[in-house]
């Protein structure tokens, strides 16, 4: 169900730490010790962060599921009387273009959530991506639920190949934010709608230990990053070396 959170980051194992060619570090060298206990420490950190990564969304939905809710789409949440929580900014050109969507993806920074998708022309052309919506939130709560459900949705429809059923092409503006149904909402009003959802992710954050989805994303690439750094300089590589290494592994 959760395909995209499980290959998005693969875990870090003991099993898979052990089988890694790990180099002697000489008991002398307080340099090459240093460099292995902060390894060592981002290796911990880094576990952490997969483990609230890939429980988060399942926290969400369990927790959605005994909840009094009715799936909704993005539409919904662009009313006039949501206002306050969130403001929408259409960055395709016309509302009322025409294509074949074969891919959609949401991404975070800061505030903002940007809906993008893979469009072609026709049904035979090459797509290309096509950033269509940003969503730019002054509640925390909607902006984590809605990038959480989102990431969900896709993830549970990531063998989809094409977006667009028809033959023809058709409206994608319409298509993300009227057609699709990843949200839910519980209650008809905005201020009782959002105190639920407030509510709902702190509960997730209760359980999951965090309910900010894109942070923990965030965080586990900047380890990543860290831990490969701690590697080269472990290992004594050069730049030449680096190189080949990240070439190999891309």
């Amino acid at each position: 169900m959760f395909a995209d959170f499980k290959t998005s980051f693969p875990q870090v194992t003991v099993f898979s730490l052990e089988q890694l060619p790990i180099k002697k570090i000489n008991p002398k060298s307080k340099k090459e010790l240093a460099q292995k206990k902060s390894l060592v420490a981002n290796v911990k950190t880094m576990l952490v962060a997969q483990s609230a990564f890939h429980s988060l969304p399942l926290v969400l939905d369990k927790k959605i599921r005994h909840s009094q809710r009715t799936p909704c789409n993005l539409a919904h949440y662009l009313q006039k009387d949501f206002g306050d929580a969130l403001k929408h900014e259409i960055l395709i050109a016309d509302v009322q273009r025409t294509g074949f969507v074969h891919e959609i993806s949401v991404t975070a920074d800061g505030k903002e959530l940007t809906l993008t998708a893979t469009v072609s022309a026709d049904g035979q052309g090459d797509p290309s991506p096509l950033p269509v919506l940003r969503l730019t939130f002054k509640d925390e709560a909607l902006q984590h639920c809605i990038y959480a459900r989102w990431r969900q949705f896709l993830a549970d429809h990531s063998r989809q190949k094409k977006w667009t059923k028809g033959k023809k092409p058709e409206p994608v503006y319409p298509l993300l934010v009227n057609l699709l149904e990843p949200l839910v909402y519980f209650s008809s009003g905005a201020g009782d709608n959002l105190r639920a959802v407030r509510d709902l992710m702190r509960a997730v954050a209760g359980e999951a230990g965090s309910a900010d989805l894109a942070a923990i994303e965030s965080e586990i690439k900047r380890l990543d990053r860290e831990i490969d750094e701690r590697v080269y300089e472990l290992y004594g590589l050069s730049a030449a070396e680096i190189s080949i290494v990240e070439s190999a592994v891309k």
